[in-house]
């Protein structure tokens, strides 16, 4: 609920008495007031003797205070607005000891002041001492002039029509009307052609639209004039201002520059506030993140293709310690091999670059991978190839495969009939040396029970010759 506002002229005032004793260390003031004189009290509180005091006023056009507490007078002063413009204020005085706070407007940052004043901390007031508009006698100072609502002391409303309340007595009032007038104009004061206008006890005399004020330079004397400013001198929402007869000037709004404001601050879309130094610098930033990204995945696609030829990857030399799972595919395909039978192959062959380990095995006298028959030579002449060695003409090719070798090497010696491997035997009745698990060829067991049939290896080529062979030695023996 709005509450009422009261206006106060030359002498006006209200006196209170509170009921009950007031704080001594901790006080709280609140002022909502209009006005525009400069100098002037607007609240006073004081000891019986009136030699300790708080005093509110306006100090040429500020808020402000005079506080003694028994250590002398001091003084504070809140200089960022003033107050004596005519316009609505909300002041504020919070004491707790020496320690007093200024506000204006509900304060914060610039509208607001602290200060210690003096040493004391306490104030023994009498609670007959409340004065609103004008101060404590032995303290004058001019009247208070304007408008007041809302005046409250530690947090409680004073009554400003008069009358009582629980709190609070009312001890003398005078000059107090209702409501927050202004006769600025009553009088009459512009003469013809000037109008007044009324900006609440201030008047102003003004020329009709489309005219401008003109003091003559031979009599003095104040008259209207054509002014210079037309209704479409000034574009996009600019106020034309006249400052002579034949200069005007326009105030832009935000976004348009110009002597008419025809200049737009907004081109190709792009906001007034973003300059072309902000532009660069986001153009850069986005420059940056894209060679950024093409620079990883570059690099990402070279570390997939290092080691990679002819669709094969290729462990280098320097880097045998890295898994290879070629080693793993040799140990995993062996037959009948026991845990400690390694020595059937060269492991050391797979480990090395594939190019590297042919161009070895072709022109030293290690151990062959793949025994060949005097056939298998025969067939290819053309191949420059160590003795008991093949090499199929894949192997010649720049583009080798490993896969591609092994099974051109399987083929070759399933192919040639006469060529029989001679670790034959070996993986077919060599278990394998420290293998904890049990024997599980058919060949070697030592179940002489049963009764062994091995007539079916006749209808298994001649591939298994040197098998029946052994096999219908091993029958014999048994009979």
């Amino acid at each position: 609920v709005a509450l009422p506002e009261w206006s106060f002229e030359k002498d006006s005032l209200i006196q209170y008495q509170q009921k009950g004793a007031l704080s001594t260390r901790r006080t709280q003031v609140q002022l909502m007031l209009r006005t525009r004189n400069p100098n002037c009290s607007l609240f006073s509180l004081g000891s019986k003797d009136a030699s300790e005091y708080i005093i509110l006023e306006i100090i040429g056009g500020f808020f402000g205070i005079r506080v003694n507490l028994g250590d002398w007078e001091h003084s504070l002063k809140l200089q960022t607005m003033r107050v004596d413009n005519g316009h609505w204020s909300l002041l504020n005085m919070d004491r707790h000891d020496n320690e007093f706070t200024l506000r204006l407007n509900n304060g914060g940052g610039a509208h607001e002041v602290s200060s210690s004043l003096g040493t004391h901390r306490e104030i023994l007031i009498d609670p007959s001492s409340l004065v609103l508009g004008k101060s404590l006698p032995e303290h004058p100072l001019s009247d208070f002039q304007g408008c007041m609502r809302d005046v409250r002391l530690n947090g409680h409303l004073l009554p400003m029509d008069g009358k009582n309340t629980m709190l609070t007595a009312t001890l003398g009032r005078r000059g107090i009307t209702t409501g927050c007038h202004s006769g600025a104009c009553s009088s009459r004061p512009c003469s013809i052609p000037f109008y007044c206008i009324d900006l609440w006890r201030k008047h102003e005399c003004r020329c009709p639209t489309g005219q401008m004020s003109v003091i003559n330079n031979q009599t003095g004397l104040e008259h209207c004039a054509m002014s210079p400013c037309g209704a479409w001198m000034c574009r996009n929402g600019g106020t034309c201002v006249a400052q002579t007869l034949d200069v005007f000037a326009c105030h832009c709004v935000e976004g348009y520059k110009g002597q008419q404001c025809e200049i737009s601050m907004v081109t190709s879309e792009i906001p007034a506030g973003l300059n072309i130094n902000s532009i660069m610098a986001i153009s850069m930033c986005i420059l940056l993140l894209l060679v950024l990204v093409i620079a990883f995945s570059i690099w990402g696609l070279c570390g997939k293709t290092k080691f990679q030829k002819g669709g094969v990857y290729h462990i280098p030399v320097e880097h045998e310690s890295w898994e290879d799972v070629r080693e793993n595919i040799l140990n995993y395909d062996e037959e009948g091999g026991g845990e400690e039978d390694q020595n059937g192959y060269d492991i050391s062959e797979l480990k090395k670059p594939l190019r590297a380990s042919l161009s070895q095995s072709s022109s030293t006298t290690t151990a062959p991978l793949v025994k060949a028959s005097p056939d298998s030579q025969e067939k290819s002449p053309n191949l420059q190839t160590h003795p008991n060695v093949i090499f199929s003409e894949t192997m010649q090719s720049n583009t080798l495969d490993f896969k591609t070798y092994v099974a051109r090497i399987i083929w070759d010696a399933d192919n040639d009939l006469r060529a029989i491997p001679e670790d034959t035997v070996h993986v077919y009745c060599f278990e394998g040396r420290g293998s904890l698990a049990g024997s599980l060829s058919s060949v070697d067991t030592s179940n002489v029970d049963e009764d062994l049939n091995y007539d079916y290896l006749r209808d298994w080529g001649t591939k298994f010759d040197k098998l029946k062979e052994f096999c219908a030695q091993k029958q014999d023996s048994d009979v």
